[in-house]
């Protein structure tokens, strides 16, 4: 071989590289700008692409529809839990006889706390009851104590009695209980809170004021000669305070220098047919009886009592001081946003203390009539027996509306201001003419001078003016029978207004 042969094979191998890179179309893919399909895939991908039509938007698919049925499925109700009925229905009946019925909070206790506390209500006449607050909240479902349902929340019971007195000794040994708090209750029918709860406790039982009355009124009988007493007798309670009729047997007392006792007839407005009269058995001088008993004496033309020519000015929220009193129409608190006047109030039930009250009744009826009403206007009235219970009634919301005497609902509600919150005065109607004052037509008449006398001068005395005041009696003026007229025409006018009533 020629060296040419071999510089020409070195020279060769040079210029030939001995790795050479093949590129098959593969490369990194550009997400900002994809490559196009190939043909093939572009055809399959037209041929499997779905057709829809385009009513799709605006009409179901049959498919869908079977869907929805399909997806519909009927639930059953659950059975009823007879035993959970049982336990609702003993609380309903222990809801509606107790007189006393506590809410109270259940924290953690032992058997043993828990055994201790109703030993300790058991001997203090109460009782103490588990059923959960589940159940109560049924058993009060639909009823009057619903509001009651904030109460039975977590873990309640209840603490009851038979008689709503317990509740003093509820509260004194509800300290040695440590697991429960009250939180509210039902005192005879009334819903109260725990404040008013502890304002009840403090109130004197019914038998300590019952025992401090009669020993009030015996005083005077022991103390002093009975041939020698001048007797007040009062037909206005238990409408009126007896504490008003003490005032004034107190002041006369001391203006007079006379002994005097207070008697109190609860029965009736005044001297009725049939029982002993007063006056003729000299067992009464002076005698406080309502303006229809009034009519009554006056159309008997009786010689035996006389007209007393005094008569209170009282004081009113609304109306201010005026000779006589008012007749107030109450409605409940909670209806006051729906009534505005007296004539939204056809149909409503109506309680009256009788037939024959002027305030409570008379006065009520010419209201009616002068808005071209007859007495069907009142879809029910319930005789209720005196003005403080037509106030309870409204109270409790078993009558829509009730007209009482406006020194009875101020005394009331300075005695009960719990109930402030539960009444609304709707309308005023009166002035009225004043409760008449009667005199033994035999009394000695210096000794009726002087009783006229001392009523007239006792705004004088500032001593007397303030304990009258506060039963908003202001003062005493003349007056003379024709004031009265005034209720003899009312009863002439509605005379033919008459409805049947329920005794409640």
């Amino acid at each position: 071989m020629t060296s040419w042969n071999i510089l020409s094979k070195v020279l060769h191998r040079q210029l030939v590289p001995s790795l050479t890179i093949v590129r098959y179309g593969h490369r990194k893919p550009n997400v900002k700008r994809p490559a196009v399909p190939s043909w093939e895939r572009a055809c399959m991908d037209a041929v499997t692409n779905p057709i829809f039509p385009e009513v799709i938007t605006t009409k179901i698919p049959p498919w869908v529809k079977s869907c929805k049925d399909l997806a519909r499925v009927t639930v059953e109700p659950e059975p009823e839990n007879k035993y959970e009925q049982l336990l609702i229905k003993d609380v309903k009946k222990l809801l509606s006889t107790k007189k006393m019925v506590i809410v109270c909070q259940e924290n953690s206790k032992n058997s043993y706390q828990k055994l201790d506390a109703k030993i300790l209500l058991y001997e203090n006449g109460m009782a103490f009851d588990t059923r959960g607050s589940n159940i109560y909240r049924k058993a009060t479902a639909g009823t009057e104590l619903e509001q009651c349902h904030v109460l039975f929340q977590g873990f309640t019971c209840l603490v009851h009695a038979d008689s709503a007195e317990n509740i003093r000794t509820f509260m004194k040994i509800e300290k040695k209980i440590p697991f429960i708090i009250a939180l509210g209750g039902i005192l005879d029918g009334r819903i109260v809170n725990r404040d008013e709860l502890s304002w009840y406790a403090s109130l004197p039982g019914i038998e300590g004021l019952h025992g401090e009355l009669v020993s009030i009124l015996g005083s005077f009988a022991s103390t002093y000669d009975m041939a020698e007493t001048l007797r007040i007798l009062t037909y206005m309670c238990p409408s009126h305070p007896v504490e008003l009729y003490q005032t004034i047997v107190e002041y006369l007392e001391s203006k007079l220098n006379k002994p005097c006792e207070l008697l109190y007839e609860w029965r009736g407005s005044g001297p009725e047919s049939g029982v002993p009269d007063p006056f003729k058995s000299t067992s009464a001088g002076i005698a406080f009886i309502s303006s229809f008993s009034f009519q009554h004496l006056s159309a008997t033309d009786d010689p035996d009592w006389t007209l007393l020519p005094v008569g209170a000015v009282c004081q009113h929220p609304k109306k201010g001081d005026g000779l006589g009193y008012w007749s107030d129409l109450i409605i409940s608190s909670a209806d006051k946003e729906r009534i505005k006047e007296l004539i939204d109030l056809r149909g409503c039930r109506l309680a009256r203390p009788e037939v024959s009250s002027l305030s409570g009744y008379i006065a009520l009826l010419k209201a009616v009539r002068d808005h071209g009403e007859s007495a069907a206007f009142f879809g029910n009235v319930l005789d209720s027996g005196s003005h403080l219970a037509s106030i309870e009634m409204v109270s409790l919301k078993q009558a829509e509306l009730a007209a009482v005497d406006s020194l009875a609902l101020q005394n009331a509600l300075d005695q009960h201001p719990a109930m402030r919150s539960e009444i609304h005065i709707l309308d005023t109607l009166g002035p009225l003419p004043p409760h008449p004052i009667v005199v033994r037509a035999t009394m000695d008449a210096y000794l009726r001078q002087q009783i006229e006398k001392a009523l007239l001068d006792m705004d004088k005395d500032k001593k007397w003016a303030d304990k009258f005041a506060k039963y908003h009696v202001l003062r005493y003026e003349s007056i003379d029978s024709q004031v009265f007229e005034i209720d003899k025409e009312m009863r002439k006018l509605v005379a033919n207004m008459t409805t049947g009533a329920r005794y409640y």
